[in-house]
């Protein structure tokens, strides 16, 4: 996650040195030795990626290079998903605006993703490419426990997509609005870190930032 700038992000080149939990750009691009990876930085080897331009509830503006999940409250495994959480709190009345279409739904989760790979395992996109002008977005609609475990499990292949209660669609502009007046607004995750509660808007900016792996 990179911090919002009034003199935007693509002045700014980025490496990455493969010592988090996840490293998942790292593994999207195949991992090479640090000194392999200093030299490509050294030389300018960088190629354009794009990014979100995440709006929090509170007005922060802040970039996303990887994913936005909401609700983020059971983010608190190394796969990304905890499958025991306390099942029946999970989900909620959701207000979705993909790309100026907007529907209610009812979301167990919602996640976004610029690149395949999340949490280091998991294929959440196994079509997305970090430098199309879009990012893929999924979302599980209400489904009993097994149902949930099952969709959590084929995350690690790139199956999940193919479950009934997965709607996907790759978007440009998004905006999430917690309908469940009766509960606490969810909790919003960019790039595995916690950034504040719902509503919150993301919009790509193609070609955003310039990385080195």
């Amino acid at each position: 996650m990179l911090q919002g700038r009034p003199d935007g992000i693509r002045s700014t080149p980025l490496s990455c040195i493969p010592c988090g939990r996840g490293n998942s750009i790292v593994r999207e691009f195949g991992e090479h030795p640090i000194e392999n990876r200093a030299e490509r930085l050294l030389r300018g080897l960088a190629f354009a990626i794009d990014a979100g331009r995440v709006r929090t509830s509170e007005g922060t503006v802040v970039y996303c290079t990887q994913s936005l999940t909401w609700p983020a409250d059971f983010l608190k495994s190394k796969s990304g998903y905890v499958t025991d959480a306390k099942f029946s709190k999970l989900g909620r009345a959701v207000r979705l605006d993909l790309d100026g279409r907007v529907f209610d739904d009812f979301a167990m989760f919602v996640h976004i993703q610029n690149n395949r790979i999340y949490g280091g395992q998991s294929i959440a996109a196994p079509n997305a490419k970090m430098d199309d002008g879009y990012f893929d977005l999924f979302y599980v609609r209400k489904v009993g426990k097994s149902d949930f475990k099952a969709i959590i499990k084929g995350m690690q292949t790139g199956q999940h997509l193919s479950h009934p209660a997965v709607v996907h669609q790759r978007v440009q502009r998004v905006g999430i609005y917690n309908l469940a007046l009766d509960q606490q607004p969810g909790l919003v995750a960019v790039d595995g870190e916690l950034v504040g509660p719902d509503p919150v808007t993301l919009e790509v900016v193609p070609g955003a930032t310039w990385l080195c792996v």
